[in-house]
């Protein structure tokens, strides 16, 4: 008896300690791929990735409040619809628009922005409708800017918020 409570006490403590997370929503909960995995929000996002979706999970801690998230690895994609913003885009990868996705939502953030949709500038030499929330990579100039509702943050009002970008 003694040895089975220390097994489940070992499996529980290795469940709240470990970088993955059991696979607790589905894509149809979500709105999020499939392909990406749990990991709890204390780490660090692995480069090249980026949040999906932020919710409770009892694997990473207690409390109740949101603390695990999806990762999507983009490696090889050339655009990517729906990252939350709770991190950064990867180097390389533009902002082309900004949206609330419920996903996403932190604790009592409201309706704001808090997604966007990405590209990868690898597979492009010019990129319209990127916002200017987004880094400029190196190597890159901006052609244009303009207003679009796409790239609105709260309070922006109608200022320019929108570049068209090119390669130099």
């Amino acid at each position: 008896m003694k040895k089975n409570a220390l097994f489940i006490a070992g499996l529980l403590l290795l469940a709240s300690c470990g970088s993955q997370v059991p696979q607790n929503q589905s894509p149809e909960n979500t709105g999020v791929a499939a392909q990406g995995y749990n990991q709890c929000a204390s780490q660090w996002v692995p480069s090249g990735s980026v949040v999906t979706s932020y919710f409770y999970s009892a694997a990473c801690g207690s409390g109740f409040t949101k603390n695990t998230y999806t990762i999507e690895n983009l490696s090889g994609l050339s655009s990517f619809n729906g990252a939350c913003s709770l991190s950064l885009p990867p180097s390389g990868w533009v902002i082309t628009s900004y949206f609330y996705a419920s996903q996403c939502s932190t604790q009592n953030a409201g309706f704001e922005k808090n997604a966007y949709n990405l590209v990868n500038t690898a597979y492009n030499t010019q990129i319209n409708g990127v916002c200017n929330i987004s880094s400029i990579p190196f190597n890159w100039s901006i052609t244009s800017s303009y207003y679009s509702s796409a790239c609105a943050t709260q309070n922006s009002g109608f200022q320019s918020n929108t570049y068209n970008i090119r390669k130099n």
